[in-house]
């Protein structure tokens, strides 16, 4: 298996210089699996179809197939271990309850938000909505204001995710490893499982959240719990 990512530390990604750099592994390594990890800094999905379309039409020429898959994770606790995560990227290593919960209330209001379309800020708003859409960067080709509504981009968040092979949840990870070997013609092997936090820190995400901050929760899930609800749902 041939690794490559699509991530760069830099916040312009020379997508050009990407798909060379797949059509060249892909070319030197017949009969390989070449998987593309896509993350942070790479293009959003929206308005990729001009991208993938010739992409399979190469790939079928040569005798290969383009095999699209990712993982969702329940919104909610999704949301509480982003911010608990960015709390400790600020430093703010406390386990005292109220400081706790004011740097959630203060995250996750819509009232702190900039105004504009800004990713880095409305991150906390039905993220994996817009993570599908417009990854991580600063230029987002769906616009999602901080606060919503958000129906036409769940619609189309879900219309690019009805295209994958497999969709599936962390919840149940190895039931999508399981179809996707299976896809992929691969042995069983096991999911490697690791957390980027100290241990210190996992265990924010168990801390209570007073009444206000868990309809600030609710709010900023609300569409991102209808996206993870249709793929976590069996038979969808």
């Amino acid at each position: 298996m041939i690794n490559l990512s699509a991530t760069t530390s830099e916040w312009e990604v020379d997508f050009n210089s990407f798909d060379r750099q797949l059509m060249q592994s892909i070319d030197t390594n017949p009969g390989s699996v070449v998987a593309v990890h896509h993350h942070h800094n790479g293009p959003g999905l929206y308005g990729m179809v001009d991208y993938f379309t010739p992409l399979k039409e190469k790939l079928n020429a040569r005798g290969c197939s383009l095999v699209q898959w990712t993982l969702l994770r329940e919104p909610e606790a999704r949301l509480i271990s982003h911010v608990n995560f960015v709390m400790q990227m600020l430093g703010v290593q406390t386990t005292d309850q109220a400081s706790h919960d004011q740097f959630f209330r203060k995250t996750l209001s819509a009232s702190d938000a900039t105004k504009g379309d800004d990713q880095f800020v409305n991150q906390y708003d039905n993220h994996q909505v817009r993570y599908v859409l417009n990854n991580y960067g600063r230029t987002a080709r769906f616009p999602m204001p901080f606060g919503g509504p958000h129906d036409a981009a769940l619609n189309a968040a879900v219309h690019i995710l009805d295209g994958f092979a497999v969709v599936g949840t962390v919840e149940k990870v190895d039931e999508s490893i399981a179809k996707l070997t299976q896809l992929l013609g691969l042995p069983a092997l096991p999911f490697p499982r690791t957390n980027v936090r100290r241990a210190e820190f996992q265990s924010h995400d168990k801390m209570p959240l007073p009444q206000d901050v868990w309809l600030l929760l609710q709010e900023r899930t609300a569409f991102e719990k209808k996206l993870w609800a249709r793929y976590a749902t069996p038979g969808a």
